[in-house]
């Protein structure tokens, strides 16, 4: 896909507001960079917007207000050096480097040449709530609570429904349902082998999905894994409805349990069985047995009184080389006055490996650490000392229209944010965007 074609601009919410941040001739210009002691620190989402008013600019201050001196520095611009290039994609967040890219065909190279190199590393980017594709204009739209703006990229679209999302990667599943995995930000795309053909998983729906999640982020050489979750409405399932992905045999393989919320974390795979077992694959090992089933107290310690009207929604996230079950206890609905009796609880899985046993220890507190709670994809877990736009010791959930935000010291569920009425978005779910390539 040629992002140099590509416009990223934002349709939201002001029609009035002079900066559209679509990426054109006449762009604003902003300095990258923040005093920081710190070489690694973040640059803000936008704060850099390269273009060519840079060298406008600078012939204005130097008297040289002709067309042809203008178009003289502009050409400068383009030629400028691949290491210095670098040097400036260094400071920039994924984002940015794709508003870097649009700019010209020198500086596109630059950056894709930058992106491919072993010694590449992505700065901390700000979470992305994808809002769906246009089938109109092959476009995909997110919105970041950083500017509280919707985005758009332009000549992109994926075809098929998005049924997981995993390491900034959507899982895509077509109308024949062969399962792909699609980066909504860079375009690239990755063919899975037919699932299909493994014995119970011949016939479902994309709906029938409950979650689908990467072991590590499907780019380069790396080897990956793709696991899912499929609802049992069959009874040619059986009791088991989870089935992995290994790509570097391209192969799938049915797993022995049955379980609707699932998690990995260094190579390894976590499975809640029902309320009181958590069953653990370890796909380092090559061969043998790669289970074991942990079971845990019937009760959670330091767990609430549950009520009769109450509903609980437990998701799994790693966080800091830990596995957390983040719980939404739901009082009646989050649409009305009642979600602020609604709240989360937190625990840490502690287990004894040597006995199969295992403990949820109650987390008070998160640190500078938040994270986003997803019904039915990947919860993601990151540091608030990154992000200003969102809270440390907080929860972050998205529910028709609204993002709402539970502090865990105050443990009361507030909305932060609110759509306009007249937009609908089908189940839009969070990522953090990545140029990532396969």
């Amino acid at each position: 896909m040629d992002f140099s074609k590509s416009v990223l601009n934002s349709d939201y919410p002001d029609p009035s507001d002079d900066d559209s941040n679509s990426l054109s001739q006449n762009d604003v210009v902003e300095s990258p960079y923040r005093e920081s002691s710190d070489p690694n620190f973040r640059t803000s989402a936008w704060s850099f917007r390269v273009c060519t008013t840079i060298p406008i600019a600078m012939a204005d201050d130097q008297n040289c207000c002709t067309k042809k001196r203008s178009q003289q520095c502009e050409s400068k611009w383009s030629e400028l050096p691949i290491e210095i290039a670098e040097l400036i994609l260094e400071k920039l967040a994924s984002i940015d480097i794709l508003r870097f890219k649009a700019v010209c065909s020198s500086w596109k190279y630059a950056a894709n040449s930058y992106i491919a190199a072993p010694y590449y590393k992505p700065l901390p980017q700000s979470p992305w709530l994808v809002l769906g594709n246009g089938q109109e204009d092959n476009s995909c739209r997110f919105f970041s609570l950083e500017e509280k703006k919707v985005y758009t990229i332009k000549n992109i679209l994926f075809e098929g429904c998005c049924v997981g999302s995993s390491h900034g990667w959507l899982v895509i599943m077509n109308k024949d349902s062969i399962l792909n995995l699609f980066n909504p930000v860079s375009g690239e795309s990755i063919q899975l082998s037919d699932i299909r053909a493994l014995d119970g998983f011949s016939s479902f729906s994309s709906s029938e999905i409950l979650k689908a999640v990467l072991s590590s982020e499907p780019s380069g050489l790396n080897n990956f894994f793709l696991t899912i979750c499929i609802r049992q409405t069959s009874r040619s399932m059986g009791s088991d409805n989870l089935a992995v992905y290994n790509h570097g045999d391209k192969t799938w393989s049915p797993l022995l349990a049955s379980s609707r919320e699932i998690v990995f974390h260094n190579s390894k795979l976590f499975a809640l069985l029902g309320k009181y077992a958590v069953q653990v694959w370890d796909f380092k090992k090559s061969c043998g047995d790669r289970t074991t089933v942990y079971i845990f107290r019937r009760k959670l310690r330091n767990q609430s009184l549950t009520r009769t009207y109450m509903v609980k929604y437990s998701r799994l996230v790693e966080s800091l080389g830990e596995i957390l079950r983040v719980t939404l206890v739901l009082v009646n609905s989050l649409d009305d006055s009642s979600h602020k009796e609604s709240y989360f609880e937190v625990y840490k899985m502690n287990l004894r490996p040597t006995t199969s046993r295992g403990t949820w220890e109650k987390v008070e507190s998160l640190g500078h650490r938040f994270i986003i709670w997803c019904r039915n994809r990947a919860s993601i877990a990151l540091s608030a000392s990154y992000f200003t736009e969102f809270e440390e010791n907080s929860i972050y959930c998205y529910h028709r229209r609204r993002i709402f935000v539970c502090n865990l010291k105050d443990k009361v569920v507030k909305p932060c944010y609110r759509f306009d009425k007249s937009t609908t978005y089908k189940e839009p779910f969070w990522i953090v965007p990545n140029l990532s390539l396969k």
